[in-house]
């Protein structure tokens, strides 16, 4: 249970524009990405009734991720973090946006799963460095607690509605949700940070 000091200290975060932006922003991109992950394993399993090619391309939302993070991050450190933020979703809402279309051959959906997990690296290196400028030393830890919270909340919120709209609709319509959600969180930066 939170101490009243650990609550006041949340309420203050909240208090804050440019945090409540940028916590919002990931809330919504992260439950977008679990959305996006269900669809994908769904699609590419009824497509070829495979579960190896499923985990496969499971690991491709993660895997170049890491990449990313390692080839990319740099550039995070020399550009402005919210133009790099504002840049990566924008490009991913454009590479989710061409998954949506229905037909898309496996192999170019994977690589478009790549693309877009490839461009998460340098995301997450500019936001958790803007968040460092935006908090003080006393608020960060804090924050970082709160959006630890957030981001396990919404993975596990993200999974259950993505097999839920996943099963009552199609899979393209999470993908369609994921990428309004890179949308809103593009727009949260540019007008909230």
């Amino acid at each position: 249970m939170m101490s009243q000091s650990g609550t006041a200290a949340s309420r203050s975060l909240f208090s804050l524009a440019e945090f409540r932006a940028t916590w919002l922003a990931e809330l919504i991109s992260y439950f977008g990405d679990q959305l996006a992950r269900v669809a994908l394993a769904i699609l590419v399993f009824d497509r070829t009734n495979s579960a190896a090619l499923t985990g496969m391309t499971y690991a491709l939302t993660y895997v170049p991720s890491v990449v990313g993070a390692l080839t990319l991050s740099h550039i995070a450190d020399k550009r402005p973090r919210r133009g790099v933020i504002m840049l990566m979703d924008g490009s991913r809402a454009a590479v989710v946006g061409v998954m949506t279309i229905p037909g898309v051959p496996l192999p170019y959906l994977c690589l478009l799963v790549s693309g877009m997990s490839f461009l998460g690296g340098p995301y997450k290196a500019a936001q958790l460095a803007l968040l460092r400028e935006i908090l003080t030393a006393e608020q960060y830890p804090v924050g970082m607690s709160i959006r630890q919270v957030t981001t396990q909340a919404a993975q596990i919120g993200g999974f259950a509605c993505g097999g839920l709209i996943s099963a009552a609709l199609t899979p393209q319509v999470c993908l369609a949700f994921n990428s309004a959600t890179f949308a809103a969180s593009f727009t949260l930066y540019l007008y909230g940070v």
